[in-house]
C-alpha cells in the first residue's frame, strides 16, 4: 500500500487530501480461475471554515478478486461518497450520500448499484464519551431480477474513546 496525505490550515480554511493505492497478488486455488490481483487506487479531499467542513472521496478497485474466467460476466467495481458537516461547541451534524457499483453476479450480465443518504449528529458528552444518532435510507439496484431492495435504518451509538 502507498498511501500520501497532506493537511494544511490557510488563513482559517483547512484543507485536506489524501491519495493511495493499494495492491495484492490474488491466488488460485481452483483449476481453470483467473483471479485478478488487488490494484485499487482512492483520493479524497476536504475543505474547512468556521465549522463547516466539505468533502469526498472516490475509490477505484477495477476487476480486483474477480475470477476472469471465460463465461463470468465482470464489471468494475467502484465507490463514492459526498459530504457536508457542522461543528459548534460539542455538537456535530452531517450529511453524505453514498455510491457504490460492482458486478452484482458473475453468472448474469449487468451490474449492481448502492445508493445510501445519511443525516447524523453527535454530541460529546466528556473528553473520550460521545453520544451519536444516524439515520440511513439506502436503495439496491440491480440488474438481477427480484434484487432490488431498499429500506431505513436508524443507529444510536456510544462511542467511547481513552
Amino acid at each position: 500500500m502507498l498511501f500520501r496525505s497532506y493537511n494544511n490550515t490557510f488563513g482559517g480554511v483547512t484543507v485536506k487530501g489524501s491519495a493511495g493505492y493499494y495492491w495484492g497478488q490474488a491466488v488460485d486455488n481452483v483449476a481453470g480461475s483467473n483471479y485478478k490481483d488487488l490494484n485499487a487506487w482512492q483520493v479524497g479531499a476536504s475543505v474547512g471554515y468556521a465549522g463547516f467542513s466539505v468533502g469526498g472521496s472516490y475509490t477505484d478497485f477495477g476487476k480486483s478478486g474477480l475470477n476472469d474466467r471465460t463465461g463470468l460476466f465482470t464489471e468494475s467495481t467502484r465507490n463514492w461518497v459526498v459530504g457536508a458537516q457542522y461543528t459548534t461547541g460539542p455538537i456535530v451534524v452531517g450529511a453524505n450520500y453514498k455510491n457504490g457499483k460492482d458486478a452484482g453476479s458473475v453468472a448474469v450480465s449487468g451490474d449492481r448499484e448502492l445508493q445510501v443518504y445519511e443525516i447524523g449528529v453527535g454530541y460529546t458528552v466528556a473528553p473520550g464519551l460521545t453520544l451519536q444518532a444516524q439515520y440511513d435510507y439506502f436503495k439496491l439496484d440491480s440488474d438481477i431480477a427480484a434484487s432490488d431492495d431498499k429500506g431505513n435504518v436508524v443507529l444510536v451509538r456510544t462511542v467511547l474513546a481513552f
